[in-house]
């Protein structure tokens, strides 16, 4: 960003301390945050904001349960703060069944599961940034569903679920390259 008055995140205060102080917002306010201004939408949707969090122990613990109910339209419930919220997060584009589900900093990646009744190979990414928003990530080399998934060591590993004959039964991926990337970050 230029250093001009008008492109600072706050006037009179240099963007240095303008982000310590954005930083120390609650997550559940981002979504309204992003109204203020471009740069202020800009800010809140980079990795800095959430390594910035992070590092002054600004974090809120969020609970996400993927659930399956006969009657639910968004099978995600999200526990947070102590509150329970059915309707927070938007439904994934493409509803499976049997998905193994992980969190990597700011993104849940929802692994593998049944279409249609037909395990499948793909892989979508929630942004949980501002309010949630859905990504399709590259496919996994194998069809899983109800596979065991895990983040270890910033890779994320998808075990099991698949055929017998399948000679993947286990894959790992990198949830920060660039194919993963659709999101502004």
């Amino acid at each position: 960003m230029e250093d001009t008055p008008s492109s600072r995140l706050i006037p009179d205060l240099p963007d240095e301390i303008s982000v310590q102080i954005i930083a120390r917002v609650p997550r559940l306010h981002h979504l309204t945050l992003c109204h203020v201004s471009r740069s202020w939408r800009s800010f809140l949707l980079t990795r800095l904001l959430f390594t910035l969090r992070s590092s002054l122990h600004c974090t809120e613990p969020m609970l996400c349960l993927n659930i399956r109910t006969r009657t639910s339209q968004s099978p995600w419930l999200v526990l947070n703060q102590g509150r329970c919220d059915t309707n927070s997060l938007p439904s994934s584009p493409l509803p499976t069944v049997g998905s193994a589900c992980v969190t990597a900093g700011p993104f849940i990646f929802v692994l593998g599961g049944s279409l249609s009744g037909v395990p499948s190979n793909v892989v979508q990414i929630l942004d949980l940034r501002i309010g949630g928003q859905w990504f399709l990530g590259p496919r996994m080399s194998t069809a899983r569903e109800f596979s065991a998934s895990s983040f270890l060591n910033g890779r994320i590993y998808a075990i099991g679920g698949c055929l017998p004959s399948s000679e993947a039964w286990a894959e790992s991926l990198d949830p920060f390259d660039r194919k993963f990337s659709m999101g502004t970050h």
